[in-house]
């Protein structure tokens, strides 16, 4: 028979996760309502509200910026909601979630450690909450840092993979 003081749900595994994910949605919550910035949006809503052909997205040399990744996101918007800025906003919140989730793999990675401590929760909660990345989350043309740091993180966490075990 196990005892109560066994049942810690500090240690199961999801509890560092689900904390995380729960602290961004409820602090970023209110970007839900904040509609479109007028400096930089309305720009992306025009020219992605017409449908433009998938080739001026991938393509260089049809905008200033060659960000192919972030535009076809854009373009994926409009495809599936019709760039509904509530659901864009949700999109920038759910990937700094990810960016988080990625912080804490990396620090428990860097830490060695196996189950739940309270380095790499403090880590990963330090840069959920930090007010550095609030632009990036709560504009819309924000997307281009999230995604850049989305790619950043993913790509040290493989390497960091392929460190401990060499093959691919």
């Amino acid at each position: 028979m196990r005892s109560w003081l066994g049942n810690n749900p500090l240690h199961h595994p999801l509890f560092g996760p689900v904390l995380l994910v729960a602290m961004i949605l409820a602090v970023y919550y209110p970007a839900l309502f904040s509609g479109i910035h007028p400096v930089d949006d309305p720009g992306i809503f025009s020219l992605y509200s017409v449908s433009p052909p998938l080739t001026k997205v991938l393509l260089p040399g049809s905008s200033y910026y060659y960000r192919p990744f972030v535009e076809l996101s854009f373009w994926l918007d409009n495809l599936l909601w019709g760039m509904e800025p509530r659901t864009m906003h949700l999109e920038s919140i759910l990937v700094h979630g990810a960016n988080t989730l990625l912080i804490y793999v990396l620090a428990r990675k860097l830490s060695f450690s196996e189950g739940v401590t309270a380095v790499p929760l403090l880590t990963a909660a330090l840069f959920a909450m930090h007010p550095l990345p609030v632009e990036a989350v709560s504009w819309i043309a924000g997307r281009t840092d999230l995604l850049l740091t989305f790619f950043v993180l993913f790509s040290l966490f493989f390497w960091l993979r392929w460190i401990v075990a060499p093959n691919w």
